[in-house]
């Protein structure tokens, strides 16, 4: 690997890894609810593998194609934002999923903080431009 591969490759780096992460955590979730026959966390389940595996694993991709746009700070904490409000979906979820009244103001804060990241990468993204546009 080149040196200006080395770095576009570290920017992306935590995107991958905390995707890969959220597919361990949601493939034995799956397991474990297939093995027991039980599908009560399959909302967890979903979310997990939407937001946490497939939308970080894009947003790694998209920011190792344009680093400059991964190295900012609204990317930054757009990380941070996109990975404690899935915590806190997903927690919430769960806890509803076990009749937890309490899972709902997670799952509400959670939803907001998600959302907010999802609007940061948006506000990140479109205006930019492609190298030599």
């Amino acid at each position: 690997m080149q040196a200006a591969d080395a770095g576009r490759g570290s920017i992306a780096l935590a995107w991958f890894r905390a995707a890969v992460i959220y597919l361990l955590i949601a493939v034995s979730l799956g397991v474990a609810m297939g093995a027991h026959s039980d599908f009560a966390m399959r909302s967890v389940h979903s979310h997990l593998n939407l937001l946490g595996w497939v939308s970080l694993a894009l947003m790694g991709l998209i920011y190792q194609q344009l680093p400059a746009l991964g190295a900012r700070r609204l990317a930054k904490w757009q990380f941070r934002m996109h990975n404690c409000g899935l915590a806190g979906m997903a927690a919430g979820l769960a806890a509803k999923a076990h009749g937890l009244s309490s899972g709902d103001q997670l799952v509400g804060v959670g939803s907001i903080v998600l959302a907010v990241a999802v609007l940061m990468f948006a506000l990140n993204i479109l205006p930019a431009r492609l190298p030599g546009d």
